[in-house]
């Protein structure tokens, strides 16, 4: 619990006393849950279809983060939620949680991690769009930059590739992978309203509460399935950083970046 605390409080305030702006905070939220996503991506592949597959490690994701998230809320102030927010909490589960991740893993599964990491700088992308169509946020020369710098780093990695083709890509795994981009654009545009007005562990302990009930309706069949006994300690390890680092720390420090910059500049995870 001193983790959560220290990211979503004492983190703050530490900055705001080095004399950091908040939109300082805010990228330093965006840079630490990139950093994370991006030890994600091949740490997830090495065990995807081979140990677990893409539908049962969501699952495991959403339970695990629902469960830290409902922890880590007993140490902080209880915030009153009304009903009709929690209907729209359930409906920013179905396209940050649900939608998001189902596709994503499934898409990763179906896809290399390099394509996958180039499909992601999408979504600041389709992101600034939908802000600029829904929240009328103007599309600066700045934001232009930024976004094709922020694209430009995962060409590079295309060019140093000399350009071979990928044969472990399938169609359906790139469909997936842009579903599941514009799908967490959509969430960061459509419900930034809500994003701002709760606290981060307020907010998802409900989203990802909601995402469990709905994974585990639909695959709790494959989690009674997978071989808890015989699997190797090296999977549990990823397993957990999965659920503890690339869900629960990222899912926290993207409400943060929410409220200290435009929706435009948020990552996708």
């Amino acid at each position: 619990m001193y983790l959560c605390k220290a990211l979503q409080v004492q983190t703050e305030f530490i900055l705001k006393k080095m004399k950091f702006n908040k939109k300082s905070i805010g990228h330093l939220a965006i840079f630490t849950s990139s950093f994370i996503f991006g030890i994600y991506l091949p740490l997830s592949k090495t065990i995807l279809s081979v140990y677990i597959d893409a539908q049962t490690l969501t699952v495991f994701r959403f339970c695990g983060a629902a469960l830290l998230f409902w922890i880590a809320s007993l140490f902080i102030k209880k915030e009153p939620v009304p009903f009709k927010d929690l209907l729209l909490m359930f409906g920013a589960s179905l396209f940050g949680v649900v939608i998001n991740q189902f596709a994503f893993l499934e898409g990763l599964s179906k896809s290399s991690v390099i394509d996958t990491g180039i499909i992601q700088t999408t979504t600041p992308i389709i992101t600034m769009l939908l802000a600029a169509l829904f929240l009328k946020e103007p599309i600066t020369g700045r934001k232009v930059l930024g976004v094709l710098v922020g694209l430009s780093g995962a060409l590079l990695l295309v060019f140093a590739n000399g350009f071979k083709s990928d044969e472990s890509s399938s169609l359906i795994g790139i469909l997936l992978l842009i579903s599941s981009a514009f799908t967490f654009a959509l969430y960061l545009t459509l419900f930034r309203s809500l994003i701002v007005r709760y606290s981060p562990i307020t907010l998802m302990k409900w989203l990802f509460l909601f995402a469990a009930i709905i994974g585990i309706s639909i695959y709790g069949k494959r989690i009674t399935e997978f071989d808890f006994v015989n699997m190797p300690s090296m999977v549990y390890f990823k397993i957990a950083y999965v659920v503890v680092a690339a869900t629960f720390i990222t899912y926290l420090l993207i409400p943060i970046a929410q409220k200290k910059v435009a929706p435009n500049y948020d990552q996708y995870v």
